[in-house]
């Protein structure tokens, strides 16, 4: 039991510092396709331990997925205002 508690304060720990959890990544392809590859690139270089979720998504499927709070980020051409 006490190495259950010491296992999951260590992962409370490190997700809190960014090491560890999930990205969710909305793009639209011919907007974020010469920029994306390279970013995650260095992205999964510096953190390892987090898992990347792309998702190809016109402007306003990640204007709903942002409001569902399926979203963490975008790439996108400029997005229409609201």
């Amino acid at each position: 039991l006490r190495l259950l508690a010491s296992e999951a304060s260590d992962r409370t720990r490190r997700a809190d510092r960014g090491e560890i959890g999930n990205l969710s990544i909305g793009f639209l392809g011919s907007a974020a396709g010469p920029l994306l590859p390279e970013l995650l690139q260095r992205y999964r270089q510096k953190y390892p331990g987090i898992s990347v979720n792309l998702t190809e998504m016109t402007p306003t499927l990640q204007w709903e997925a942002f409001d569902r709070g399926d979203l963490d980020l975008g790439f996108n051409r400029p997005m229409p205002s609201r």
